[in-house]
């Protein structure tokens, strides 16, 4: 893809193809030291709310693209 089309892509995600998988975050065996466990909560947190509010921007532009 062009350095054009990757630019696109990040503000008009194309809707063909498969879903985004997103797998091995972290693995099951991953320990979070106790005295980071607050901020691990806190950034688990925030980066759910940027998911969904990126998940909402493309379902919005999908519905402005298909009307």
């Amino acid at each position: 893809m062009c350095v054009i089309g990757k630019f696109l892509e990040i503000f008009w995600p194309r809707l063909e193809g498969e879903p985004s998988v997103y797998t091995n975050f972290l693995k099951e065996e991953s320990d979070v030291p106790e005295q980071n466990l607050d901020q691990s909560v806190e950034f688990t947190k925030f980066m759910y709310e940027k998911q969904k509010e990126r998940v909402s921007i493309i379902e919005s532009k999908s519905s402005i693209y298909l009307a």
